[in-house]
């Protein structure tokens, strides 16, 4: 924008003489013929009236129809609005009118870069009006300008700046094409007068659009965030969020105007009254105190739940309110007691699920099936199964199928419905629907597969008989000589041939439904209800054969069509529709209505308020009836008071008319009326003639309405301003290219960022892998937005947060994103506590080791392994001679710090490949895999023994102790994990029979001792 010199009567007026500076008069209109008086202040009153309250979303429109105005007043070609950028640097055509035959040049004035129009841009900032009435007279320091102006065809031009505020905006103008034109003094002054018309409404419209971007930018985010959020009025609720109403499964009713103790129970936890305690954080709260507490809730049915709640107070249109915002913390309660489950629930849900349940290895080895899977594949038990597939790649019937699924694992780490044939236990072969995951351990190495499979063979082979059958029936309509249509009998449409759109010109993308066939084929509602009706009536005829109906029928291209329609109705519901063109077609044209007079039309209309005043006197000389109503007194009672007494703003000698000089008023003023009110109006004040006397008209607008919107408007942009600063969750705002706009005080604190480096930083920057900024990007532009999106998030530290992201998109008019906002939760804590979950399930709480579950499972997968390679194993049990008396003599803590020093010493006396497993009490179990010979595990139990013969400190004492080993090998004692610990049972407690401190492997003879 251009600071403006002062507008007033400053012309680049280019005679053919090569003169500039023509002075412009101040009253146009005193020296012109009547008639033309007339016509030019009914063309200003038109204009500025329709601007007076034209919605800010019609204002583009309302410029083009005044250019329109007046390029037929003026005899011009061309007549069109420039704007400026904000930095003067260009400049772009953004309304124009062209008469018949004149070509439209707006779409290649787009960005145009005023320094390369020096003497016509240095004009306009300087407030002169630029008048050419031969572009081929131009002086040589307008070569530019000329040659421009010669391009798009222009004679003679005559261009007015547009100021609003002593700023340029912008600029008016007229081009004669055809021939050369010098436009008269009026002309100029009516520019000027549309030029300032023009720039309060542009700047207007600019208001109201920022202010309705901003509100509907905290709206949003508002409406999307994930916590309840209130607005308290003192103890009453005056406004919530959407997530409030899924929060507390109620209605907008049930909270607006309540207490917020009334979805409390009456007491708390902690025992203190409910009411009380609320009252007491509010009005903490109120006195400028922020407050976090923990509270619990109810729903509208009484069901109670967890939540965490910040109060805040907060300033919105001068008054006061407490901001609530409310997070629902039960999950996070519902983990901490998910730590005190077993693993028996677990294990329940997979014995007893319906669905086939699994885990193999990478290598295609079953770990594990639940009983469904294994009656799914044709077996009597897990054990038949495993033993009879070694490589679960040996049943599929393409073992292609399973490498596409381990390919989509390495990819993606799961697969989802994966279909494909597998081999059962007899040879048959089914259908499955397979949906898994990889599980990998603490480094990222792939332990195992885990997922569940669904038998769906009956499905698939109903899905081949259809398919057939359905073949066999198209083919036939395909190739008939008429068009034909089939319907289901939920009106969807299953198959059009070639002859239907051939006819019609739809086809199945641009029908699907009978709702969208009767909405484009019979777009006039009331034809469209007796089409339907006719079919309805004669339903029944259908089933007899069916009754041609003949209709006119909009096609596609939209020409209409005369078509017969015959329906047959097939046995199981469908109908066809076969139809046949026998149109003639018959064109009838309208005539055109008589135009009527467009500015008696006006004026008849016309609900603004006037009145007439005498320049000199500056009394009141005559007013209409909107104007007198506006006023609120009798024509009569306000003919011949003075304007300044009651209806005027400008004190006396401050006219903008007599006084001041102005040419028009067009300005936001304050209008008293008779009783003293003050009425908010839009005036406007031309000079007029009337029978050779000079007059003044005032017209004018109560805006009273629109200067609320427009309060209300501010007032909720610095609500939701309010709500965004203090919500407890990270909210951010990019431009399409990631670039960070605006964050809250949440995410600042959360990724430990300041407000400086915010807007510097780049939102790509906090993704922790490449991969899963692509799996981001890609889901975004599938969907459009995000909920709860499962991310890893980078800190500015480095630290990596697990988080939860919920993003919605801004688009532009071309439907391209250019701004994301999104939400981020910080979930860390919570998935560490599922993964203690899992730890637990499978892990000695006092020692760390692994538990029976996990013993069993690496047992299982170390008798595969030494079936494949010929290997011998060592099941070895030990428990710590005495150790009841330890307990009694020394108590239990004591007693638990020795088991956890024997589990350290054991771990680091054998090999990492070795399992060491605590099976309850002081009884442990070992797992030696890969063993050549007996020597070899004779090493390893004098290793165990050597561990014991250094004294134990604990808690203070040094405690002796020694331990009994029994061992058991595999496949010389079992060829399973139970037969082998019975074994290593037995031979233990042989070991403590002699008195302990030994070992003994297992040999069937001591069974009988």
């Amino acid at each position: 924008m251009i600071k403006a010199e002062s507008l007033r009567s400053k012309t680049a007026n280019l005679q053919p003489d090569d003169s500039f500076g023509k002075s412009i008069p101040d009253s146009p209109l005193s020296d012109i013929d009547q008639g033309v008086a007339q016509t030019f202040l009914r063309l200003i009153l038109t204009v500025s009236t329709n601007f007076i309250n034209l919605p800010s979303d019609q204002i583009d429109t309302g410029i083009d129809d005044a250019l329109k105005l007046i390029g037929a007043f003026a005899k011009g070609d061309r007549c069109y609005v420039f704007q400026f950028s904000q930095d003067g640097h260009e400049m772009s055509n953004t309304h124009e009118w062209c008469d018949k035959g004149i070509d439209p040049q707006m779409h290649r004035l787009q960005g145009l870069t005023t320094s390369n129009l020096p003497w016509f841009y240095e004009k306009i900032c300087k407030g002169d009006v630029v008048h050419v009435p031969d572009v081929t007279q131009l002086p040589s320091e307008a070569q530019a300008e000329k040659a421009e102006w010669q391009e798009e065809k222009i004679q003679s031009i005559i261009i007015v700046p547009i100021a609003c505020r002593g700023t340029i905006i912008g600029c008016i103008g007229l081009d004669a094409v055809k021939e050369k034109r010098f436009w008269p003094d009026e002309t100029i002054s009516l520019l000027r007068v549309m030029g300032e018309i023009f720039a309060n409404a542009l700047q207007r419209e600019r208001s109201v659009k920022s202010l309705r971007e901003s509100e509907e930018m905290y709206r949003a985010l508002f409406e999307n965030a994930n916590d309840a959020i209130f607005l308290m009025k003192e103890d009453t609720f005056v406004d919530c969020n959407t997530q409030t109403l899924r929060m507390f499964c109620c209605t907008r009713e049930d909270v607006i105007g309540q207490p917020p103790y009334k979805f409390s129970p009456p007491v708390q936890p902690d025992g203190r009254d409910s009411k009380e305690k609320a009252l007491e954080k509010i009005y903490s709260a109120l006195f400028g105190y922020r407050q976090s507490f923990e509270w619990q809730h109810c729903r509208l049915d009484g069901t109670p739940f967890d939540t965490e709640v910040s109060l805040n107070r907060t300033e919105i249109g001068g008054k006061t309110y407490v901001q609530a915002i409310v997070r629902n913390i039960s999950r996070r309660k519902e983990a901490e007691e998910a730590l005190r489950k077993s693993e028996g629930k677990y294990r329940s849900i997979f014995e007893n699920s319906i669905e086939g349940i699994f885990q193999t290895t990478p290598e295609g080895r079953y770990l594990s099936a639940n009983p469904s899977l294994v009656k799914m594949y044709g077996y009597s038990s897990m054990e038949e199964m495993s033993a009879a597939i070694t490589n679960v790649q040996q049943q599929y019937v393409s073992p292609e199928d399973r490498n596409k699924m381990e390919a989509l694992f390495k990819e993606n780490g799961y697969v989802e419905g994966f279909e494909t044939q597998l081999y059962r236990k007899d040879g048959a072969k089914i259908w499955i629907s397979m949906t898994a995951r990889v599980v990998r351990d603490e480094s990222g190495k792939v332990v195992c597969y885990e997922g569940t499979s669904e038998d769906i063979t009956t499905r698939k082979e109903m899905e081949q008989l259809i398919k057939s059958e359905r073949e066999t029936f198209y083919g036939i309509l395909q190739k008939a000589p008429y068009g034909a249509a089939l319907i289901d009998r939920d009106g969807q449409y299953l198959f059009i041939n070639p002859e239907y759109t051939s006819i019609t010109g739809y086809n199945l993308e641009d029908i699907p439904t009978g709702k969208e066939w009767y909405a484009k084929a019979f777009p006039d509602e009331r034809y469209r209800q007796y089409v339907i009706e006719v079919w309805k009536k004669d339903k029944k005829d259908m089933e007899g054969g069916g009754i041609n109906k003949t209709f006119n029928v909009v096609c596609k291209d939209k020409t209409t069509k005369e078509i017969e329609f015959r329906p047959a109705l097939l046995d199981d519901g469908r109908v066809i529709v076969m139809l046949v063109d026998i149109t003639e077609r018959k064109q009838t044209e309208e005539a055109l209505r008589a135009s009527e007079d467009y500015l008696k039309t006006i004026f008849n209309y016309m609900q603004i308020g006037m009145v007439i005043i005498d320049p000199e006197s500056h009394t009141i000389v005559d007013v209409n009836s909107a104007g007198a109503g506006l006023i609120g007194a009798d024509i009569m009672n306000i003919v011949d008071l003075e304007c300044h007494s009651f209806i005027c703003p400008a004190e006396r000698g401050m006219c903008p008319i007599t006084d001041l000089k102005q040419t028009v008023d067009n300005e936001e003023e304050i209008l008293i009326r008779i009783d003293g009110q003050k009425v908010p109006v839009i005036k406007t004040v031309v000079p007029v003639t009337v029978k050779g006397r000079r007059y003044l008209l005032e017209s004018f607008i109560d805006i009273t309405e629109r200067k609320r919107s427009e309060q209300a408007l501010q007032e909720n942009e610095k609500k939701f301003r309010s709500l965004f600063e203090g919500s407890r969750d990270a909210i951010y705002m990019t431009a399409a290219d990631g670039q960070l706009i605006d964050a809250n005080q949440a995410f600042l604190d959360l990724f430990g960022y300041s407000r400086e480096e915010i807007v510097q930083s780049n939102a790509k920057q906090v993704y922790a892998t490449a991969k899963d900024r692509n799996v981001f990007k890609k889901t975004m532009e599938e969907r459009g937005s995000l909920r709860d999106f499962e991310i890893e998030l980078l800190k500015k530290d480095g630290t990596i947060m697990d988080c939860l992201l919920s993003v919605t998109t801004k688009r532009g008019e071309d439907g391209k994103i250019i701004e994301y906002n999104g939400i981020v939760r910080d979930i860390t804590a919570y998935k560490k506590a599922q993964e203690m979950i899992h730890h637990m399930a499978y892990h000695d709480p006092l020692t760390g080791l692994p538990n029976r579950t996990l013993f069993n499972d690496r047992l299982n997968m170390a008798i595969a392994r030494a079936q494949r390679g010929g290997k011998k194993i060592a099941v070895m049990m030990l428990d710590i001679d005495k150790f009841k008396s330890i307990n009694d003599k020394y108590g239990h803590e004591s007693g638990d710090k020795l088991l956890k020093t024997v589990a350290e010493r054991l771990g680091n006396a054998l090999r990492k490949g070795d399992t060491i497993a605590r099976m309850g009490g002081d009884e442990f179990l070992i797992i030696v895999p890969e063993t050549e010979k007996a020597a070899d595990v004779l090493v390893v139990a004098q290793k165990i023994l050597t561990v014991f013969q250094t004294p134990f400190d604990c808690n203070g004492f040094k405690l002796s102790s020694s331990t009994s080993i029994g061992v058991a090998m595999y496949p010389e004692d079992g060829d399973n994990g139970e037969a082998l610990i019975r074994c290593a049972d037995i031979a233990m407690y042989s070991v403590k029979a002699k008195g302990g401190n030994n070992f003994c492997i297992y040999v069937p003879e001591i069974e009988g001792k």
